[in-house]
């Protein structure tokens, strides 16, 4: 709208999400920027896991820790 592209550029921008959009790249610099696209995209996910797993780890560590400390103190209790 506010400036001109030329045709592989607005393939690449309208078909950079196939499979999601029903009609695959046209032109090979089509294909480069979908596959470009795909690997940031699994990359950003991976960290995101990566940062979620971390957390979920940490929390059970700590509530392990929390557990164990409260066994240790009911056994220290009976005696």
């Amino acid at each position: 709208k506010h400036f001109s592209i030329t045709e592989k550029e607005k393939d690449s921008i309208l078909r950079h999400m196939w499979p999601l959009t029903p009609i695959p790249p046209r032109y090979p610099e089509s294909w480069v920027v979908t596959l470009a696209d795909k690997i940031v995209s699994i990359k950003d996910y991976g960290h995101f896991i990566q940062k979620k797993s971390v957390l979920v780890f940490s929390l059970l560590k700590l509530f392990l820790a929390k557990i164990t400390n409260a066994i240790a103190l009911y056994g220290q209790s009976e005696q």
